[in-house]
């Protein structure tokens, strides 16, 4: 099931701070030291691991104008 953006505003930071505004990062829990690809179809970006290819999120993307509920 994709990601949006709610779901990714409701992920804390590394240091589990509520208002902190440091990025989380997303990365394989599979091969923590491994890199990622990014695959685009359909409306959705899915990010698996640059190893075995396990999938780490997949992300819906908002049409033009719909960012932010405009």
């Amino acid at each position: 099931m994709p990601l949006h953006k709610e779901d990714l505003d409701k992920l804390e930071c590394p240091c589990g701070h509520p208002s902190c505004e440091d990025p989380v990062y997303l990365h394989a829990a599979c091969h923590m030291e491994a890199g990622t690809w990014v695959k685009y179809f359909d409306g959705v970006l899915t990010i698996v691991c640059s190893i075995c290819e396990k999938p780490i999120a997949e992300i819906a993307v908002a049409r033009e104008g719909k960012v932010n509920g405009t």
